[in-house]
């Protein structure tokens, strides 16, 4: 999954109307740029997202861009055919 990709837009928060993206955290940071790195088997049945990073749904406030926090952080990702 390129990070970076849009998850949501339009999300009433309250306070503000958030768009969430695609995104991992690195070293404390959030990163928005790249991709999430995964094995898979011969037959492509399972794929395993790594532990570190995890995909992390970053939220901004669509009005002037900043960081408001995480929605949700996701890791130990295993994906079954």
């Amino acid at each position: 999954m390129p990070l970076g990709t849009l998850v949501a837009d339009g999300v009433n928060f309250v306070s503000f109307t958030g768009t969430v993206l695609a995104a991992t955290v690195e070293d404390g940071y959030v990163v928005t740029d790249g991709t999430l790195r995964a094995e898979w088997n011969d037959m492509f049945t399972e794929i395993t997202f790594q532990d570190s990073p995890v995909l992390y749904l970053a939220v901004f406030d669509e009005a002037t861009g900043d960081f408001m926090g995480g929605w949700k952080s996701l890791n130990l990702v295993n994906m079954t055919r």
